[in-house]
């Protein structure tokens, strides 16, 4: 029994292993045939389709079908991205900002960066939730960075030495921050002059150096501050960008090279860079800073860059932006790139880069970020909020209501089960079909020559008026262009303007009435100075002051010489032969035949000479009044014997100037002699102009070379003659000097005074003899007389013994005046008698201190 019960036991537990191999044999075989039986993950993204391209009207609906959308599985989702007007800005919350900031990506929070700590703002509650502290106090301004995921913070602070040949030793701290936790980790030492910052998803952040010129980059482990082996070469003053894969980063030069350049650095959490490359544009200025989304780089100048992990595709053209630009931020989601310009924000499309619409600020927003459907702004001390140009529709077909005319892009997201998603888009070009409205303004009604002003302000247009144009009939067709125009009607009467304005695809007219009255106000009559002149002199009128509001038809000049004269126009001349004082009178007419008058006064003096002999051998005539001058200066000529100048009128003068040379009684001597003179003058001034050429003119006592010329420099015209003296071997200058305006009031003066230009002989030789004996005798003669005369007054004073010397000179004195006279018994009264100078013994008075002949001290 036991023997049975155990081989039992024994066949029962070799079947149960049978069995328990057969489940198990057959649950690998079921298994199997699972995994061999189940679809591999789909990795195909879908193909949208938005349909054609259309052109529609303003204000209609519009039509859109993604049914031609595909995938392998199938679309489960239509999105359709549309354009809409940005609306106002909307206030969030106001803050004290003092350094950096920046948006955490995905929490409603925001870190601003004070002198010594980080403070963590709430957009909910506008409240501060936290402040980090930061121990170290930095030398150069601070950097902050958070993660592109939120993950973690990081802050640069620079602590020791910075500068362009400084290379080393560098001090500098990072402080990291957990911010799932919301925790600071630490302050980590790092040899690098931390110009900018970058901190990773995985907790790792990036340092950029800022001194020694080329730099380098390192990476440190954000929590615990381990720095990694290995390091990348970077230029000192660059800006860096994080790529959303965290794999790579790329920076921009923001000073010290010419020109910058981008370059992209490949790195690997915990070991370091491993690699890069450069912009293959290099050449290019591209404007600093940038920023880098999954598919694009953006430069604040604007450029657009491809951002892609195969080098070969990566850092290529791909648009241009107006640049210009402080910061942005991109929302792949939302099609969607918001730049500040430095006056708001401005929003494109990250498709095709088309401009969608702009905020106006008054300055640089300091950090912007994309929350749903709205962008935040942190501009000045204030957050803002402004909804994006874009609404979302779903489904396979919509329909939308475009307002405004323009060119809109509509973007067509289709994703399928899987995750995948295809992206298209489609060009709607709406048209203006809604004319203007033209507004010309009030009617007027103006005097004759007045302007008249056309104001088509008041115009309006839905989209905006691109061109004013205003239409009339002034005598012949008109046709002004601009909002705002004057013009002056030459017609007196009615006109009916006509403003047509378009908004470049309709139009739209008003019309204003303008009547223009005629003139009834006359000119204003100037005729200018009073005149004096010489007799014979020219006088030029001047009238072309006068003035009127519409214009001056004619100019008539009337007075008593003898007849009665007529000169016509705005600057006539006459020649008064005749001295006497001449009333003119001038009369305006306008061109509506108003007039006004004015007179002026010519008084016509004499010519009257006075001679002067000057220098020796030479007589002439100057005006009688006029002041007179010897080896003075006279313009033009320099150095003068003689000059005459009329101070009571305009300062005319009439110069004489002499040359010692050896000189020819020819007329060619003469004309040789002006010509020498006239390039002395070019010489002296430069330029100057002939008014007439030397020329040989016989005067009244002697011949002389006549010429003319106008010094331009000091505006000076002279009348020069040049005559020679064989006698006195001279050759002399006679000239006549005026300004210009006034030259032919004083040509009588210098005429004259040239023409009574006498040339005298030197005296015969029987006369010159005379002479020099008379002189001789007066040198030889002259002395004798007065050694005779002193002789007689030394007798009439012989009882007056001659002094030695000065002291028996005072003996004699004053034993003389103490004695008493023999004859009365009385004493003596002083007697002034003369002293003698004891050097050379002339008689000098008592009271005298000097000699006069010997300045000899007298004691």
């Amino acid at each position: 029994m036991s023997c049975k019960t155990g081989k039992r036991s024994s066949i029962d537990r070799s079947l149960a292993r049978v069995v328990l191999l057969v489940v198990v044999v057959a649950s690998l075989l079921t298994t199997t045939a699972t995994r061999a039986l189940a679809p591999a993950p789909d990795v195909t993204p879908p193909i949208a389709n938005a349909g054609p391209d259309q052109t529609v009207n303003e204000d209609v609906p519009v039509a859109f079908d993604g049914s031609g959308s595909t995938d392998n599985v199938g679309v489960v989702n239509y999105t359709w991205a549309l354009p809409a007007a940005t609306s106002p800005a909307r206030p969030v919350v106001s803050v004290s900002i003092g350094g950096a900031a920046a948006f955490d990506p995905v929490r409603p929070l925001l870190y601003l960066l004070g002198s010594r700590n980080v403070s963590v703002v709430n957009l909910t509650t506008g409240s501060v939730d936290r402040v980090f502290p930061l121990n170290h106090v930095p030398t150069y301004p601070m950097s902050l960075t958070v993660a592109p995921r939120g993950a973690y913070m990081a802050v640069g602070i620079p602590f020791g030495e910075r500068g362009y040949y400084f290379f080393g030793p560098f001090q500098s701290y990072v402080a990291t921050f957990d911010l799932v936790t919301q925790t600071k980790i630490g302050e980590f030492f790092i040899d690098e002059d931390v110009y900018r910052t970058l901190v990773t998803d995985d907790g790792y952040a990036i340092v950029a150096g800022g001194s020694g010129q080329w730099s380098a980059l390192h990476m440190m482990n954000a929590r615990n501050g381990t720095v990694s082996p290995q390091t990348a070469t970077i230029w000192q003053y660059s800006s860096v960008a994080l790529h959303p894969s965290e794999t790579r980063l790329y920076s921009l030069e923001d000073d010290g090279l010419y020109p910058p350049s981008v370059h992209r650095f490949d790195f690997v959490p915990g070991l370091g860079f491993t690699g890069g490359y450069d912009w293959p544009y290099f050449g290019t200025y591209p404007g600093t800073p940038l920023w880098v989304s999954r598919d694009l780089i953006l430069t604040g100048g604007g450029y657009l860059l491809t951002s892609r992990d195969n080098a070969s595709d990566d850092m290529q053209s791909a648009g241009r932006l107006p640049g210009g630009y402080a910061s942005a931020v991109f929302d792949s989601s939302l099609g969607l790139i918001a730049v500040s310009t430095g006056n708001g924000v401005a929003f494109y499309d990250i498709a095709n880069f088309a401009f969608l619409g702009s905020q106006g600020f008054p300055g640089y927003a300091a950090a912007l970020r994309f929350r749903g459907s709205e962008l935040l702004v942190l501009e000045g001390a204030d957050v803002v909020a402004i909804d994006v140009p874009r609404v979302f529709q779903y489904g396979v077909t919509t329909s939308y209501v475009f307002p405004d005319p323009g060119i809109y892009s509509v973007t067509l997201t289709v994703r399928d089960a899987a995750g995948n998603s295809g992206t298209d888009a489609a060009s709607v070009t709406v048209l203006d079909v809604t004319p203007p409205v033209a507004h010309a303004g009030p009617d007027q009604s103006v005097d004759e020559g007045a302007f008249v002003t056309l104001d088509g302000s008041a115009s309006a247009d839905n989209v905006g008026i691109t061109q004013y144009s205003w239409s009339f009939i002034d005598g012949v067709p008109q046709t002004l262009y601009g909002t705002i125009v004057s013009y002056q009607f030459q017609h007196v009467g009615t006109f009916v303007v006509t403003l047509s304005v378009t908004d470049g695809a309709n139009w739209a007219t008003d019309s204003v009435t303008i009547v223009v009255n005629r003139d009834r106000v006359p000119p204003a009559a100037n005729a200018g100075p009073d005149r004096v002149v010489y007799e014979g002199g020219l006088v030029s009128f001047d009238g072309s002051q006068s003035t009127d509001n519409l214009g001056i038809a004619s100019l008539t000049w009337t007075f008593l010489d003898g007849s009665t004269q007529v000169l016509y126009g705005s600057r006539p001349s006459y020649r008064f032969m005749n001295a006497g004082t001449y009333v003119i009178t001038l009369t305006v007419t306008d061109v509506e035949s108003n007039t006004a008058t004015d007179t002026l006064t010519v008084s016509v003096r004499d010519v009257s000479l006075v001679a002067q002999e000057r220098p020796a051998g030479f007589r002439i005539g100057v005006p009688a009044g006029w002041d007179v001058a010897f080896d003075a200066y006279a313009p033009g000529i320099g150095p003068a014997d003689l000059v005459a100048t009329d101070r009571a009128m305009g300062g005319a003068t009439v110069a004489v100037s002499s040359r010692f040379t050896q000189v020819q009684d020819t007329d060619d001597y003469r004309l040789a002699a002006a010509r020498s003179m006239l390039a002395s003058l070019q010489n002296q001034y430069g330029y100057y102009i002939v008014i007439g050429e030397p020329k040989i003119v016989s005067m009244p006592h002697a011949r002389a070379a006549v010429f003319e010329v106008n010094l331009t420099g000091p505006h000076l015209r002279q009348t020069w003659a040049v005559f020679v003296s064989v006698g006195y071997q001279r050759v002399l200058f006679v000239v006549g000097s005026a300004d210009s305006d006034s030259f032919e009031a004083y040509r009588p003066v210098f005429d004259a005074a040239i023409a009574s230009a006498e040339v005298l002989r030197p005296p015969e030789p029987a006369q010159t003899m005379a002479i020099v004996l008379v002189a001789v005798l007066g040198l030889t003669i002259g002395p004798l007389v007065g050694i005779l005369a002193w002789l007689s007054y030394r007798a009439r004073r012989a009882p007056v013994p001659r002094p030695v010397g000065e002291s028996s000179a005072a003996a004699v004195m004053n034993e003389t005046r103490g004695a008493a006279s023999a004859e009365t018994g009385a004493p003596l009264s002083p007697t002034p008698w003369p002293r003698f100078c004891p050097r050379c013994g002339l008689p000098s008075a008592p009271q005298g201190t000097f000699c006069g002949r010997c300045g000899f001290k007298l004691r």
